[in-house]
């Protein structure tokens, strides 16, 4: 499998705008009088978490092979 560093790169910033837009929905979500708002945004923060993991373990993978390959 080929990763390419490009693709992790608009990876991280896809996942990193993610993260600040649904850490404004979870703020307006606590204020609002509806507590089922609140569970489904932490459910797209708990997905958007896993992607995070995922892409970070597959960064790490790409950076160790690399530095391995350079040695």
């Amino acid at each position: 499998m080929r990763i390419e560093f490009m693709e992790l790169i608009e990876g991280n910033e896809t996942l990193a705008c993610g993260l600040f837009t649904l850490g404004h929905l979870l703020e307006i979500a606590e204020n609002s009088e509806e507590s089922s708002a609140v569970v489904g945004v932490y459910e797209l923060v708990n997905l958007l978490a896993r992607a995070t993991q995922k892409q970070t373990q597959d960064m790490t993978f790409v950076f160790e092979y690399t530095e391995k390959e350079n040695r």
